[in-house]
């Protein structure tokens, strides 16, 4: 499997965030996985951008 990024729309309470999305790509069957890891990538983008939207501090 490769890793692939792609640009994508996430949807975080009930707005949309622009997020550099990390998959594996299985190169037989075309089937996009993702692993806990790069699920936390993915979430971590969204989440760091509803903070600066919102003034949040960071952990």
């Amino acid at each position: 499997m490769t890793l692939k990024r792609e640009k994508r729309v996430m949807l975080f309470r009930k707005k949309e965030y622009s997020v550099h999305y990390h998959f594996y790509l299985c190169n037989e069957s075309g089937e996009q996985f993702t692993s806990t890891e790069l699920d936390e990538v993915n979430l971590v983008q969204v989440y760091n951008q509803y903070r600066d939207e919102y003034s949040f501090l960071s952990p």
